[in-house]
């Protein structure tokens, strides 16, 4: 916002033109539409902010779930007791039974050992009595037998119940055990049902602990989560909060910048006809300036090719004569280096044969004569050197004495074609080695012919004189126009580089 407020003031400040202004104004508009943009979005996030802020109070308050699952393990708790409970029931009456049967067992045991032994001494009784009443009859001899008659009569009747009752008390103590054990069994049986139902329940009771441990982490993992997400939310409420007044803020700022920017435009529809006409008075001088620069500019086209066309011409003749000058010094210093050479051989010829005779003698004063000839030849190439210098430098002397407006003028072209010569212009060749020696072996032959022939000396010096000289007889031409070849007197072949001319 600050970047695009800078941006803002900059543009209003640098109204120089109409364009500028209506581009500016445009810029306003769009900005007023980002604006407008900005303001909806951030309404648009306080709303879905409060709806969030709404859903997340809802879900705090939903603790429903959290009460159904603590109420389901409260009675699982209380299944699980009554379950304990009954099986200690169970136990218990099963423990009572096992001591009851016993008991009983051991009581019908007491009960037939008492039926027999009352049996016993019934018969016990009865055998006495039948002594006694043998013994009676004997000595009262039948008195009363109808009584004892009876009596026994009564005792055998008491004796065949008794064991009638001894006879039927084993099948039905028998049946009793049967049943008891049955009953033992049977609640065996129970037992281990209740064990197996005692076990299974131990282990949804283990499962139920463990169900409740891991809702409890979850309830407390949901509570921490909310607490985290609450704390989050009142951040990012105060955020947006912030933001909003910034915003707001913004907003003020921004109305007053575009109230401002109002007037500024206001002010400059009411500047904008004499701004206008400024602007076309402006062009209309542009438009003829532009039109006299480009006369100007053909003129000084004009001229300045005039000159270089002037001074191409000129600066091809002095470049011709050093093109020549230097071919002819490099030919003296090759002859001179030869002379020189062949002169110290001939001194010391001469000093040893000064003493035999005085034609040799005569010989080499020729010798020497002629070596001076071709030295005076060398230092004439120097001169005439030194003199085509001299040429160019009067040369040079003239067209500084020219006008200084005209030099003004063409300066630029000038240096221009020096760049452009100084870079054509190729480095001429030295003479090659085969022909220095070509030149030397000649010259051997010269000195020798003149020591053999004495009698020849006119001869043998218009030759040397000749060799001295060394001025080229016929340039030939190559195809290529870059390169020149001269041929000698002698038959060497000298090949030196010339810049190729322009159509000019």
């Amino acid at each position: 916002m600050a970047k695009r407020m800078s941006d803002v003031q900059s543009g209003t400040s640098s109204l120089s033109s109409f364009s500028n202004k209506d581009q500016e104004i445009h810029y306003l508009q769009k900005f007023l539409k980002e604006k407008d943009k900005v303001i909806r979005q951030m309404s648009d996030d306080s709303k879905s902010l409060q709806r969030a802020l709404e859903t997340i109070k809802s879900k705090m308050k939903e603790s429903g779930n959290i009460v159904e699952l603590r109420r389901e393990l409260k009675e699982e708790r209380r299944l699980n007791e009554e379950l304990r409970d009954t099986v200690q029931r169970l136990q218990k009456e099963l423990q009572d039974l096992q001591d009851v049967s016993v008991r009983r067992s051991h009581q019908e045991d007491s009960d037939i050992e008492d039926m027999v032994q009352q049996a016993l001494h019934i018969s016990v009784r009865l055998d006495k009595q039948l002594m006694e009443v043998i013994k009676n009859d004997e000595v009262v001899n039948g008195i009363a037998t109808e009584d004892q008659r009876t009596n026994i009569r009564k005792d055998n009747e008491l004796v065949r119940r008794l064991e009638d009752d001894l006879e039927i008390e084993p099948d039905i103590t028998r049946h009793q055990i049967a049943e008891y054990e049955d009953r033992i069994l049977q609640l065996k049986a129970d037992l281990t049902e209740e064990t197996k139902k005692v076990v299974k329940l131990d282990k949804e009771l283990i499962s139920e602990r463990n169900a409740v441990e891991f809702l409890k982490t979850q309830i407390e993992e949901h509570r921490r989560m909310a607490e985290l997400k609450q704390i989050r939310e009142s951040k990012l409420i105060e955020f947006l909060q912030t933001k909003l007044k910034a915003s707001l803020e913004n907003e003020e700022k921004l109305r007053n910048d575009l109230a401002s920017m109002n007037m500024e435009v206001e002010n400059a529809s009411r500047n904008l006809p004499n701004f206008a006409a400024t602007v076309q008075n402006e062009s209309d001088r542009t438009s003829e300036n532009l039109e006299e620069s480009r006369e100007h500019n053909a003129e000084l086209r004009e001229d300045m090719e005039n000159e270089m066309s002037i001074k191409y011409e000129k600066l091809e003749i002095p470049m011709e004569e050093r093109e020549r000058l230097i071919n002819s010094l490099a030919l003296t210093n090759g002859l001179k280096k030869i002379l020189e050479v062949d002169l110290g051989r001939t001194t010391e010829e001469l000093t040893l044969a000064s003493n035999h005779s005085p034609a040799r003698e005569r010989k080499g004063d020729n010798v020497s004569q002629n070596n001076n000839q071709m030295v005076g030849a060398g230092q004439s190439a120097v001169s005439r050197a030194t003199s085509t210098s001299k040429i160019d430098k009067k040369r040079h002397a003239a067209n500084e004495q020219q006008p200084e407006s005209s030099r003004e003028k063409k300066k630029y072209e000038n240096h221009k074609k020096r760049l452009y010569k100084i870079q054509s212009i190729q480095k001429v060749r030295p003479p090659s080695k085969i022909s220095t020696r070509v030149k030397a072996k000649k010259a051997l032959e010269l000195i020798k012919k003149q020591m053999q022939e004495p009698s020849s000396d006119s001869e043998l010096s218009e030759d040397e004189r000749s060799i001295e000289q060394r001025q080229p007889i016929q340039p030939i031409k190559s195809p290529n126009s870059s390169k020149k070849q001269i041929l000698t007197k002698s038959g060497a072949c000298i090949i030196y580089n010339v810049p190729a001319k322009s159509g000019r």
